[in-house]
């Protein structure tokens, strides 16, 4: 952020986009606020403001999934060049704007063991994985070998993500991202036993071994026991959050054990009934897995 224009947090691109917007002669995609900012630094009008994007967006890379009020984004695809992280099947959940799981970061190169480069690990990351059967080998601080693409799958719904990871070992993961209303709901099988799921939270997230309640949000773990990890300041998997570069904040670790080979997590807002929200996605739960 070389040049303060905008009072808006470095990790909030609105102001770019309402840049952008306003120099294209387009409506920006969200209601007018201090993201405007810097577009009347250039001298550009503020854009009229468009119907908020709903639907499902894709990337070579990444693909979304929104609603009004909630947000899913699925890292999956091909990749051009070796991976910095290991985080295939990534998942960042937003709910009325706010994150509620997210990706750890990057915090530094530089620091002393075990913090050097420590974020990119997939045991840091919101993702499904099998004990020993990891998606990539480490071969120093930035250098992966033997790594694994996930592939994104064609759906017909406009509310649906789904993606699936092949290990070097030929085990299969698949993940489902839908939208039900606003609840995120995803969707983890594989095929083999022993998954375990991770989902980084805010840090004041009050996790029990079927969900979780915090400000703003809560969710449900259908298939599998959840455990809070304890915080350790020598241990970067134990829940750490690096918003921008040097930066370290805590966050709550949730790993859920899978008991067979598929786990529902159910995102909603606070608002919502989550019960209600659970008996709209049985219809999901009890899906055959098909390699």
């Amino acid at each position: 952020l070389l040049f303060d224009l905008t009072s808006c947090s470095i990790e909030d691109f609105r102001p770019l986009v309402s840049h952008l917007a306003a120099r294209l002669g387009r409506p920006r995609p969200f209601a007018a606020g201090p993201w405007d900012e810097e577009a009347a630094w250039f001298g550009h009008e503020p854009p009229s403001s468009a119907v908020p994007p709903v639907g499902v967006y894709r990337t070579e890379s990444y693909s979304v999934v929104a609603s009004n009020r909630s947000r899913a984004v699925l890292r999956a695809g091909h990749r051009k060049h070796r991976p910095a992280h290991a985080d295939m099947l990534h998942v960042d959940v937003s709910i009325d704007g706010r994150r509620v799981a997210f990706d750890p970061g990057t915090y530094r190169y530089t620091a002393r063991s075990p913090w050097d480069n420590a974020l990119t690990a997939e045991d840091v990351h919101n993702v499904p994985r099998i004990a020993g059967h990891p998606q990539g080998a480490r071969a120093g601080r930035f250098l992966w070998l033997d790594w694994s693409d996930a592939s994104v799958e064609p759906t017909v719904e406009n509310d649906t993500l789904s993606a699936r990871l092949i290990l070097g070992t030929g085990i299969e993961i698949r993940r489902t991202v839908r939208l039900i209303g606003d609840a995120v709901v995803v969707t983890d099988r594989a095929s083999t036993e022993g998954m375990t799921v991770r989902w980084n939270l805010p840090h004041e997230a009050d996790v029990s071994t079927s969900g979780v309640r915090a400000s703003g949000f809560s969710a449900h773990f259908s298939g599998g026991s959840a455990r809070a990890l304890g915080r350790d300041e020598e241990d970067p998997s134990s829940g750490w959050h690096s918003p921008t570069y040097a930066a370290l904040e805590p966050a709550a670790a949730v790993e859920i054990t899978v008991s067979a080979r598929q786990l529902q997590t159910i995102f909603v807002p606070s608002d919502v009934d989550i019960e209600h929200a659970v008996r709209q996605t049985l219809e999901f739960a009890h899906d055959d897995f098909q390699p």
